[in-house]
């Protein structure tokens, strides 16, 4: 079953074009005392341009924030996927940067992963990792880790060398 249009487009459009181009937007209202809240507002405004019967209910996506040194992560946690490329997270990384003014924010490197959910030629369920690029381009980097938070991040940090000492 290929993905429902609205999730994969607020996955797969919406979060790594804000990234790529409105990056301190983003930071500032994932850092904020609501961002799931924000993130519904998002949603609901995506599933104005769809035809009625691609919207979907709010999801409750789940946001958490951290820091891995120089780094900034942030983690948006989606309910269990249902087709192939939908995902079960999705992490920004924003840096190095030394502080946290949006000029630092929209200047500094970032990446956006995602754990997406898949099948092998079998038919086997499995994960597979991909990055939308800085260019707006998808790199899919083949099978994931487990879908777990912790093993998607433990496996991001060591691609990008965060791994802490």
């Amino acid at each position: 079953m290929g993905p429902r249009p609205h999730h994969y487009c607020f996955v797969h459009r919406l979060l790594p074009e804000l990234a790529r181009n409105y990056l301190g937007a983003l930071c500032g209202a994932m850092l904020s005392e609501q961002p799931e809240q924000i993130l519904k507002e998002w949603w609901d405004t995506l599933a104005k341009d769809l035809p009625e019967a691609e919207r979907l209910p709010w999801p409750s996506i789940s946001v958490d924030r951290g820091r891995e040194g120089s780094h900034l992560l942030i983690l948006f946690t989606f309910p269990p996927p249902e087709g192939s490329t939908e995902a079960y997270f999705s992490v920004v990384i924003v840096g190095p940067i030394a502080g946290a003014s949006v000029d630092e924010i929209n200047a500094a490197p970032r990446k956006y992963y995602v754990l997406e959910h898949g099948f092998s030629l079998d038919g086997t369920v499995r994960t597979v990792l991909a990055e939308w690029t800085s260019a707006g381009t998808h790199l899919n980097y083949g099978d994931g880790p487990t879908p777990s938070a912790e093993a998607f991040l433990s496996h991001i940090k060591k691609m990008e060398g965060l791994e802490a000492s």
